[in-house]
Order: C-alpha cells, then sequence, then structure tokens
C-alpha cells in the first residue's frame, strides 16, 4: 500500500482527531497538507519549532529531511509509525518506537545512572561512567586505576591499564563526547576492537553508552539514536 493510501485511512479512522506520531526517535511530528517539491511529497513536519525536520514519501517509502545533504530513508512502509496510539484532548498520538532492549543486547548497551547532562562539570562523574561502563562490558579496558582532576572547566583523567597508561583532557562544560571518541581509540589501538562507543538518550532521559558495530551504528543512526 502507497504511503498516501495510508495516510487517508489513518485519518479516517482518527475520525476527525488531529494526528501526531513519533517518526522512531527523531522527535514528534504533525501532519501538513501534502505539498510537492523536487520529487518528494512532504506531509509532516516536527512539533516542535526547535526541530527543522520533515517527513516526505515517495510510493511506500519514507524519508526525513534534516540538516543532512541527502534525505535519510527512515522506513519502506508508513505503518511502521502508526501503532499503539492514545486519544487525548482531540488529538491521536501514536508512538510506536521500539524499546533500547528490543533494539539492542546488553554487550552493546550500558544504561548509565546519569540522566543530567550538567553533572558532567564534575570530574567525579566521568569517572563513574567510564568504571560502570567498563564492568558492565566486562572489564573490557582492564582498568587498574582511574584519577580525575579539574582546574577549571579543563578536565584531565587518567587511565591506567592492564599494559599501558593514557591521558584525556576534557574542556567542555556539560557532557564532552570527546571521552567516548578517546576510549573508542583505546579500544581500537590497543585491543584491537572495531566497535565504536555512542551516547544515546533513552525515553527516561538516561544516558546510554552504545558500543556497536559499523551496521547496528548505521541502522541506530538511522532511527536517531545517536546524540
Amino acid at each position: 500500500m502507497k504511503a498516501q493510501e495510508i495516510l487517508q485511512n489513518t485519518l479516517l479512522e482518527a475520525g476527525g482527531l488531529r494526528l501526531q506520531f513519533h517518526a522512531f526517535y527523531w522527535g514528534k511530528f504533525e501532519l501538513i497538507e501534502v505539498i510537492e517539491s523536487k520529487g518528494y511529497s512532504f506531509f509532516a513536519e516536527a512539533t516542535s519549532p526547535a526541530l527543522e525536520r520533515k517527513l516526505s514519501f515517495k510510493g511506500s517509502q519514507i524519508f526525513l529531511h534534516n540538516n543532512e545533504v541527502s534525505p535519510i530513508l527512515l522506513a519502506k512502509d508508513l505503518r511502521v509509525f502508526f501503532n499503539n496510539f492514545v486519544d487525548y484532548a482531540k488529538m491521536r498520538i501514536f508512538d510506536a518506537r521500539p524499546s533500547y532492549t528490543k533494539l539492542f543486547s546488553p554487550a552493546q548497551m550500558y544504561v548509565s545512572d546519569f540522566s543530567d547532562p550538567e553533572d558532567f562539570e564534575e570530574v567525579e562523574a566521568y569517572l563513574k561512567i567510564i568504571e560502570g561502563m567498563n564492568a558492565h562490558f566486562g572489564n573490557i579496558y582492564g582498568i587498574e586505576k582511574i584519577l580525575g582532576e579539574e582546574d577549571g572547566d579543563k578536565k584531565r583523567i587518567e587511565l591506567h591499564l592492564r599494559n599501558s597508561k593514557h591521558t584525556v583532557i576534557l574542556t567542555k562544560e556539560l557532557f564532552d563526547i570527546d571521552i567516548l571518541n578517546a576510549l573508542t581509540g583505546i579500544l581500537s589501538e590497543q585491543y584491537n576492537i572495531k566497535e565504536t562507543l555512542h551516547l544515546s538518550i533513552d525515553t527516561q532521559m538516561r544516558m546510554i553508552i552504545l558500543k556497536l558495530d559499523s551496521q547496528a551504528l548505521k541502522e541506530a543512526h538511522k532511527m536517531g539514536l545517536i546524540v
């Protein structure tokens, strides 16, 4: 079934209610009057004015238009978004986002105790999340000791591993993604592990560390899961 038919059927079933839906983890969208442009049929836009995102279809395929050079193919069937709805205040809201536990195995995902990036104004938060992640992934780094110190906005972390020592300097006020880049580099250079580390935020606003191979990373990017 083509996307245009699915839209028409979904609107009929809603009986005049406004429709909003989650497009995976890219945010919540609402329907707009279909606009044809450059071969795409634009049918929805993000409900948040801060997000300049629109959705379009070509036949049955659904695309996200973001700040990317090219549109992102999200799905091959629009019906994937129109499940699990609730009706509230003259509005029908669909939320068919798959849970993190369905998307990732424990070997791919560390759920941290942190939900506020401001916690990382203190170096101690970095030490805790590194220690927790290392333990969750089976002492993957072989950490023998981890030290941290801070001087204003600059944070210095020393990792003493089984066969080496590494120093990471962080300068951002909130969570600094450079820590994951540095830890990924250690996995690659010292242990020849090709998986990479990435930050994600789940629906409970918990900070999640994902350890993904290239294919899993591609899928996570497509679903809007990578911060």
